[in-house]
């Protein structure tokens, strides 16, 4: 189990079960089937407006803008 907790206060948030090592194999397997099936990826313009849409709910005051072929996080 893996405690989360608050940074500041370190207060108990929660407990998440952790992976294995065959669980973590599996799982980075699968994300390297994902990552090389190009054809299965969404367009940029859907990751931008999945992205918004993320920003504009976000309650950290935090926008996420394009910034070449990556994202970066841009404080307000």
């Amino acid at each position: 189990m893996l405690k989360v907790v608050q940074a500041f206060d370190r207060a108990p948030i929660a407990e998440i079960d952790t992976d294995d090592a065959a669980a973590l194999e599996r799982k980075l397997e699968a994300a390297e089937r994902a990552f090389r099936d190009r054809d299965g990826w969404m367009k940029p313009h859907q990751r931008v407006a999945i992205l918004r849409k993320l920003a504009a709910n976000a309650c950290m005051g935090s926008i996420l803008t394009a910034a070449g072929f990556g994202w970066r996080l841009v404080g307000t």
